[in-house]
């Protein structure tokens, strides 16, 4: 279940945050368009394993490069 991201739109501590919540591979565009104060990270679930407890590099570096680009 993906958390409701518009629950932060009246954050207003200054309190840094990370994002999370079932934050998948497809949610990249999605994330680069938020423009919460607060955000300083994403939190990762088992979409970018390829294992259990085993991350998918290349998965979580096309991911980043996503949202950074």
């Amino acid at each position: 279940m993906k958390f409701n991201w518009e629950l932060l739109e009246g954050y207003s501590l200054p309190v840094p945050y990370l994002l999370s919540g079932g934050i998948g591979p497809g949610d990249a565009s999605e994330i680069r368009e938020l423009e919460y104060l607060w955000l300083h990270g994403v939190d990762v679930n088992s979409r970018f394993e390829r294992s259990p407890g085993i991350k998918d590099v290349s998965m979580l570096a096309g991911f980043i490069d996503q949202i950074r680009n």
